[in-house]
C-alpha cells in the first residue's frame, strides 16, 4: 500500500444464512457490497450496501476490509543486511504486540497461583488471528555503530498495542466509552459500555 495513490475496490460477499430469515422460509437475497476508498491522508472510507437484514454485515464487512488492506508497517533499523529477516522480524514483533493488547494475561487465583501456565490457558495469535502485515523500510544508518546497523522489530511489539487501543477507543467513541487497560478482553469492552 503506497499512500498518496488512493485506493478503491468493491468487496462482494455472499452468504446463504439469509435463505432461512424470510417468513415461511422465503428466499431473501444476500448480496452485500463495499466501497472503499484509501485517501491520501490515510483516511479508509468504507461505504457498504446490505440486502439482507443486518444478521452482522457490517461487523463481517469490517473483517474483510481489515484483511483486504492489512497492517502497513515501516521501521527504520538502519543498514539491513538480510531484508527477509527483517521482514519477518517485525512482522513477529506486530503480532506479538497484538496479542498484548487482545489476548496475552497472567491469571493468579486468590492464593497467588498462576493460572495461565500453559498454552492451554494463555491466549497467544496463532495464524488465524493474524492480519497480513505489508512491510517496508526506511534505511537510515546510524553514526553510532559500526556498518550503520541498528535494532529492529523493537516498533512493532509497543506500536501494536496503542495501535489495536485507539481502534477500539475510536469505536466505542459514540457510545461515550473508553478502554484504558489491556489485554482489550469483551470484559473490558463490556464494562467500559456499562454493561456489566
Amino acid at each position: 500500500m503506497y499512500r498518496g495513490l488512493g485506493l478503491c475496490t468493491f468487496l462482494e460477499l455472499t452468504t446463504p444464512g439469509p435463505a432461512f430469515y424470510g417468513v415461511g422460509g422465503a428466499r431473501i437475497s444476500s448480496q452485500d457490497g463495499c466501497t472503499i476508498k484509501l485517501e491520501p491522508s490515510g483516511k479508509l472510507t468504507c461505504m457498504t450496501g446490505v440486502t439482507e437484514q443486518g444478521q452482522g454485515t457490517d461487523a463481517m464487512i469490517a473483517q474483510v476490509v481489515a484483511t483486504v488492506v492489512g497492517v502497513p508497517v515501516v521501521e527504520d533499523c538502519g543498514r539491513i543486511i538480510n531484508p527477509k529477516l527483517v521482514d519477518e522480524q517485525l512482522r513477529g514483533a506486530i503480532v506479538q504486540g497484538i496479542g498484548a493488547a487482545l489476548w496475552e494475561h497472567c491469571v493468579y487465583d486468590e492464593y497467588g497461583q498462576l493460572l495461565t501456565g500453559s498454552m492451554m490457558d494463555y491466549l497467544v495469535p496463532m495464524a488465524a488471528e493474524t492480519p497480513p502485515i505489508i512491510v517496508g523500510h526506511v534505511e537510515t544508518p546510524t553514526a553510532f555503530a559500526e556498518g550503520g546497523f541498528k535494532g529492529a522489530g523493537e516498533a512493532g511489539t509497543a506500536g501494536a498495542p496503542g495501535a489495536v487501543l485507539n481502534a477500539v477507543n475510536d469505536a466505542l467513541a459514540p457510545f461515550g466509552a473508553r478502554v484504558a487497560v489491556q489485554p482489550i478482553t469483551p470484559e473490558v469492552v463490556l464494562r467500559a459500555l456499562g454493561k456489566l
